[in-house]
């Protein structure tokens, strides 16, 4: 029997055309917790369809003398698998030292695809606890058996990242139990030979197109709006339900509305939500389900903390690892400065590389549009998801006595005049207007780094407001650089380790703290009298820290 479960191996990858005999489902939930005993009495199994139409295999029209069912389901990290074995025959868990699941009683398991059938996998486990798993190690997934000797359970945990580019909507499934004592094999799907793959059952995966794929974002939030953003596995219509938290009745939106209706061909969805109440916590869930909750701004003088990263290209495990960081974990507002990413080539690698690790703050975040952020196959989702509201990457919004402006200096915008005109009229009425006039202080966030190299985008739009306003910030913040950069308000040197920027006259001096960071974090802190900023190296280590005064605007 051993060279019999052997030939299977050999010949799970046969290549043969497709007529699959039988229909199985596979549900997917969003999350599933599991207790992992070997007993499937956990509530989601009860909604999960049994596989239990099992044949002798080699004896056609021999009844069975036993029952065997399975249960399959996923979710957005595992595979899960849930056995139920009758064995009036007696289990046979074979000798304790025998580390081969062929010598006691089994279970095979073969997963395929249809489309050329490029992609299998095989996993084999014993009542002995030994198993045999191509492509993965046996401490690659987790599994847990009950024997009760006239029967036996199990549960498997798979980690869908172990099985590889596993087909989408469609597997190939066959599974064989060996059952030593009754001498017997049972097969689910009908066949002739073990390793006639064109007739193992087809499983559906059934993922309703609203699932939601990647966990919401806020984007866009001020005193009375914010933009709600999420992805869904397939095309959809999609609405949202959000209220003020601790209040009972929800208001109902749907996203995407073109005019009145709703676009039902997208997969990222966005609702934005007005008329809300400043400094207030609204809470929502996405088609009942997917719940999250934002702060709107607060634009009543208080203190509060704020922090910032830039150029982590990528790297979402650097944005991670400064989260637990004091002055960011305390944080009311979390700025990114820019190069998000090296390019953006697709809403999945966007949302892992900055829009979840933002999120798992569990604060606003604002990103600032870097050069990076406009290379790339797909440099237009940056837009679609952080400024999905009317497509500019520049903005300014007051909290707790703030008033903070981002800019857009992206590099494909230099030669564009109307651009430049639109985004130039925006700052002017800006600080022309009475929230930045009457802000106990103005903070200014770019990537490129005011008036440390030549950029004409940003130059050409700051050096165009009448000098009264370019002085009335208080701290300006940037990246790009790589580097740690100082200037000091009103010096006409650079302090930077990096020699192309040490002890080098700015291109124009400013009675405003200017200040460049790499690979750390800055952390500001606000109280009536003044901005405490200090800069952090990546272990959370303090570079330095600069008291801003405030100072009045005439």
């Amino acid at each position: 029997m051993k060279k019999f479960f052997m030939l299977l191996v050999l010949l799970g990858a046969v290549v043969l055309p497709l007529h699959a005999q039988k229909l199985g489902s596979v549900i997917r939930f969003r999350s599933v917790e599991i207790k992992l005993d070997g007993i499937p009495d956990e509530d989601f199994w009860s909604k999960v369809p049994v596989l239990d139409d099992f044949v002798r295999y080699g004896k056609k029209n021999v009844p069975l003398t036993a029952s065997t069912s399975v249960r399959i389901c996923l979710d957005d990290k595992n595979l899960y698998f849930a056995l139920e074995c009758d064995e009036p025959a007696g289990t046979f868990a074979g000798a304790p030292d025998n580390t081969s699941p062929w010598q006691a009683d089994a279970v095979e398991i073969f997963f395929g695809s249809l489309e050329g059938h490029d992609w299998y996998r095989q996993i084999v486990f014993g009542l002995n606890g030994s198993g045999y798993y191509e492509f993965m190690r046996e401490e690659d997934l987790r599994r847990a058996v009950k024997d009760n000797g006239r029967s036996w359970s199990a549960e498997m945990v798979i980690p869908l990242e172990k099985l590889g580019n596993m087909p989408g909507d469609k597997l190939l499934f066959n599974m064989f139990r060996h059952r030593v004592n009754a001498r017997e094999m049972q097969t689910f799907a009908q066949l002739q030979w073990a390793g006639e793959m064109d007739r193992y059952a087809v499983l559906h995966i059934h993922t309703p197109p609203e699932t939601v794929r990647y966990a919401p974002w806020t984007a866009q939030i001020t005193a009375d709006s914010a933009m709600v953003c999420w992805g869904s596995i397939g095309a959809c219509r999609s609405l949202l339900e959000y209220r003020e938290k601790g209040k009972t009745d929800y208001r109902t939106v749907y996203a995407d509305l073109q005019g009145y209706v709703a676009d039902r061909s997208r997969t990222l969805h966005t609702v934005r939500l007005a008329g809300l109440k400043p400094g207030t916590v609204y809470e929502y869930r996405i088609n009942g389900d997917v719940k999250g909750e934002f702060t709107t701004a607060d634009p009543k003088e208080a203190d509060f903390t704020f922090a910032a990263i830039s150029d982590t290209h990528t790297r979402s495990w650097q944005i991670l690892s400064q989260l637990d960081k004091p002055h960011v974990k305390s944080a009311d507002i979390f700025f990114h400065l820019g190069d998000t990413v090296s390019g953006v080539n697709g809403l999945g690698s966007y949302h892992d590389a900055l829009l979840a690790p933002m999120s798992q703050s569990g604060k606003n975040f604002y990103v600032v549009r870097g050069n990076h952020e406009g290379r790339g196959n797909a440099p237009g989702i940056f837009l679609d998801t952080v400024y999905p509201h009317g497509r500019k990457a520049y903005c300014g919004f007051l909290h707790k006595g703030v008033y903070f402006v981002i800019l857009d200096t992206s590099d494909e915008f230099d030669n564009d005049p109307e651009f430049l005109a639109e985004q130039r009229k925006w700052l002017w009425q800006t600080v022309s207007g009475d929230e930045f006039k009457n802000a106990q202080f103005r903070v200014l966030l770019t990537h490129y780094a005011l008036h440390v190299i030549n950029n004409d985008m940003l130059h050409r739009l700051f050096d165009s407001l009448p000098e009264k306003a370019q002085n009335a910030f208080d701290l300006a913040l940037a990246g790009h650089h790589h580097c740690d950069i100082l200037i000091l308000p009103g010096s006409n040197r650079m302090v930077s380790k990096h020699p192309k920027y040490s002890n080098r006259p700015p291109e124009k001096v400013m009675p405003f703290l200017r200040l460049i960071n790499y690979g750390g974090t800055f952390g500001v802190k606000k109280s009536a009298d003044a901005l405490t900023v200090t800069r952090y190296d990546g272990e959370g280590n303090v570079i330095d820290t600069f008291a801003v005064p405030r100072k009045k605007v005439q």
